[in-house]
């Protein structure tokens, strides 16, 4: 059923309503079941197999004759995949517009020449040359040219044969060149989902040089865009975040410089990654920025533009902006398109609203601490700094409301986690942080005490700005300092 949702939501609704029964059933017409399966998962009727199987067929969703159908109504779908209107996906006809459109004609053109449409066949595989090669989409043209060789080797015209050939041979040795850029942003992505170790630190510095030796070898978006994507991370890990701005910076020189290779997506990509280091190295004006200038090439709101809310509200509870911050988090969690986000990032949502009502509540929203507390566990394998995000929640939002017993009562799990997974070499701003919140517990929330205690170590927060590893979920949603402060005033009040 998920599956069928996604194809769904790929597919224009213009093309959808010309097949269900969106008029496309005369009266008296009859439907079949493959017709009344996509058009309940369409009108939201069917929202699991269970439901479907048992409406359609009266059986369980792992029943034989369910499974075939659904397996008929896929191929239908994928049918529809040709027929997707480009215009409606892509707000911009921009580089990464042109990419399924050439894939789309090499995958036609390939279809036709083995139905015998010959001529027609050929005339659409040159089309798609005309797109791929000013784009240097190196693996259509070597597909496109190979059939267009073949083609004329049968026609015996030599002059067009050794054209398509030198193609060929020309993009042959580039395209191994991007499979080794790929491999090494795979590996480096791989790396990313666990905890780097010594070992990965190592092998990112020779991936950087060797990104760097197969930029300057070879002609190649795909190598020149996967080189910048590697420097952002490389520079990340040596904690050079001012070098993550000038790459990106370099990377919007490049595609004004060379128009026919902007990509929106890839725009957004590396102004993520700007948003990022601006609220490491504490650049706010610059972060708001970009920020704004991210925000207008998502045109307007979409699901995908949610991390860009997300840097945004972080860089206004940084700055203690916190009414912006609150504008920006209603009016994401607001839309109708939030709910097409996934849910565990959707989730994530909760622990900003968290934050928002430790620092700055709004009286009109209340927020109800139990259910967060329910709601909001500890994922077992998360290795990204989310968890340390919930566990602190957790602390502030007790210690808000005097829960003085029920934090006692999880202290010990508390120390547990942090003596587990905090890890100073990787988490250091962390771990010095979650020092000073364990002195709480220690000294049972007397303030002048914990103040006292705690002077040492909120010095240490200080010796390395900005070090975090990973993406969004490792940054402060309220920077440590502040944080703290906060804490100080609520015990004290007590």
């Amino acid at each position: 059923m998920k599956e069928f949702k996604s194809y769904f939501r790929y597919i224009s609704n213009n093309q959808l309503k010309t097949y269900g029964s969106f008029g496309r059933f005369g009266k008296g017409q009859k439907r079949t079941k493959a017709d009344k399966l996509i058009d309940g998962i369409m009108l939201g009727k069917y929202t699991n197999d269970t439901d479907a199987a048992n409406d359609l067929y009266g059986v369980k969703p792992d029943d034989k004759s369910y499974l075939m159908l659904k397996s008929r109504v896929k191929e239908q779908i994928l049918n529809y995949v040709f027929q997707v209107d480009m215009k409606k996906l892509f707000a911009n006809r921009d580089y990464g517009f042109h990419i399924p459109i050439a894939h789309k004609l090499l995958a036609a053109g390939q279809i036709m020449i083995n139905f015998g449409l010959s001529i027609e066949g050929e005339a659409v595989l040159k089309e798609c040359l005309g797109i791929a090669i000013p784009r240097k989409f190196t693996s259509i043209i070597i597909n496109a040219s190979r059939l267009l060789r073949s083609r004329m080797s049968f026609k015996g015209t030599m002059k067009e044969y050794q054209y398509y050939n030198k193609l060929i041979i020309d993009n042959i040795e580039k395209q191994k060149a991007e499979i080794e850029a790929d491999d090494i942003r795979d590996a480096l992505n791989l790396a990313y989902r666990n905890t780097f170790s010594p070992q990965d630190k190592r092998m990112l510095t020779k991936y950087w040089r060797r990104i760097n030796v197969l930029n300057e070898k070879f002609d190649s978006y795909f190598i020149k865009a996967n080189r910048f994507r590697i420097g952002a991370r490389y520079y990340e890990t040596i904690g050079d975040f001012q070098s993550i701005i000038m790459i990106c910076n370099e990377w919007e020189e490049f595609m004004r410089a060379n128009t026919v290779f902007y990509d929106v997506a890839r725009h957004r990509e590396f102004l993520n990654s700007k948003l990022e280091a601006c609220i490491l190295l504490k650049n706010y004006n610059v972060g708001m920025e970009t920020a704004e200038k991210c925000l207008k090439l998502h045109n307007n709101y979409s699901s995908n533009s949610l991390s860009v809310y997300e840097y945004y509200i972080l860089l206004s509870l940084h700055t203690k902006n916190y009414h912006k911050a609150w504008e920006l988090f209603l009016r994401a969690v607001g839309n109708a398109l939030f709910t097409q986000y996934p849910d565990e990032r959707r989730e994530k949502w909760r622990l900003y609203e968290a934050y928002l009502t430790f620092v700055a509540p709004d009286p009109q929203r209340k927020f109800k601490l139990f259910k967060f507390l329910n709601d909001m566990p500890v994922f077992s394998k998360d290795k990204r700094g989310i968890n340390i995000a919930i566990i602190i929640a957790q602390i502030i939002l007790l210690l808000d409301e005097g829960k003085f017993d029920t934090l006692m009562d999880k202290a010990d799990a508390f120390k547990i986690y942090f003596k587990r997974y905090v890890v100073k070499e990787i988490n250091y701003r962390t771990f010095y942080f979650v020092k000073m919140l364990e002195l709480l517990f220690k000294y049972s929330f007397d303030y002048k005490l914990v103040k006292k205690h705690a002077i040492p170590l909120y010095e240490r927060l200080g010796d390395k700005k900005g070090h975090y590893h990973g993406d969004i979920e490792a940054l402060e949603i309220i920077p440590y300092e502040e944080l703290w402060r906060q804490i100080l005033i609520r015990i004290k009040s007590e």
